[in-house]
Parts: C-alpha cells; structure tokens; sequence
C-alpha cells in the first residue's frame, strides 16, 4: 500500500499505462469501425477540378454577371443575364446549403425575355422554394456545362449578383 501513497510513482507507472490502455482503445475502435474504401472514381477528382476551373474561366472570358432576385418568395426564380456573348435558352442553378443537405436545390431557368442576342440582357425564371438564412454555395451555368459562376452566401439569397470577374468560393 505504500506504492498508492508515493505520487511520483503513480505518475511513473501511471503515465505509461494510460498510453497503453489508450493504445489498445485505439485498436478496438480502429479493428470495429474501419474507414471506408476510396470511390472507384477517385483518380477522376483531379480531372474534375480542372475542368471545373476551366468553367470558370470560360464564364470570365464570357463576362458573364447576373442578378437573381426574389428566390422562392413566390415559388419562382427570377434572374437577370448580361454577357458578351449570346445568351443560352435555358440555365441551370444548384443552391447547397452548407450543412444540410436536404434544403439543396436544382433549378432549371428558361428565358422568358429577351432574344438572345450578344449583349442585351435576358430574364429567365424558374420554380424553387423559398430558402432560410444560412451559408449557401450557388452555381449558375448553361445547359451544356461549358460555363458556370460560383458564389458563397451567408444568407438567404433573396437578391444575389454572379459576377464571374469576381466570384469566389470560400
């Protein structure tokens, strides 16, 4: 009994068997809760982030700017489209909620106004629900993938400008 009464001994002996015991909870969590296999795909994600930068690229050579306004208030998206080239028939937009996946949504944007032409403004709508405060990632981009805007909000985004000479996704 005269060792639990020394604490310089309990600390020599206990120090190491702590980081023993703890060892062998390690191994025990490790043996029963393994990490997943990596995807298939994995090799791809390079690839995949190179082409989403180039995307962005294409939407900067582009000037691409747009102002969406009213999000879900009503049911419906509105959006306003300026660019140096001419504007596609349909559009599509994918807000992420940040945290919660199952606030995110698609939408699918048809013009509804203007004719397309290089340099006048088109206006699309689109339906979509309304949205909270929180921080969300939108991306705009043509229907065929070949351009596309980001932009990170921490808030609703009831009136949000895509500008692509100065998106940023933080």
């Amino acid at each position: 009994m005269s060792a639990l009464r020394n604490p310089v001994l309990l600390l020599a002996w206990g120090i190491p068997l702590t980081a023993v015991v703890a060892s062998f909870l390690t191994l025990g969590i490790v043996l029963t809760h393994p990490d997943g296999e990596l995807p298939e795909q994995y090799h791809w994600e390079g690839f995949q982030l190179d082409r989403d930068f180039s995307r962005g690229e294409r939407a900067t050579q582009m000037g691409v700017r747009a102002n969406l306004t009213g999000f879900g208030r009503d049911g419906k998206c509105n959006l306003e489209l300026r660019m140096s080239r001419a504007t596609p028939e349909t559009l599509s937009l994918s807000l992420v909620h940040a945290t919660q996946p199952a606030l995110d949504q698609r939408v699918t944007l048809r013009r509804v106004q203007g004719d397309g032409d290089v340099g006048t403004p088109a206006l699309y709508s689109g339906e979509c629900r309304a949205v909270s405060d929180g921080h969300w990632r939108l991306e705009l981009s043509d229907a065929m993938n070949g351009w596309a805007v980001r932009e990170s909000v921490r808030s609703a985004p009831y009136a949000v400008t895509l500008d692509a000479s100065s998106a940023q996704d933080d």
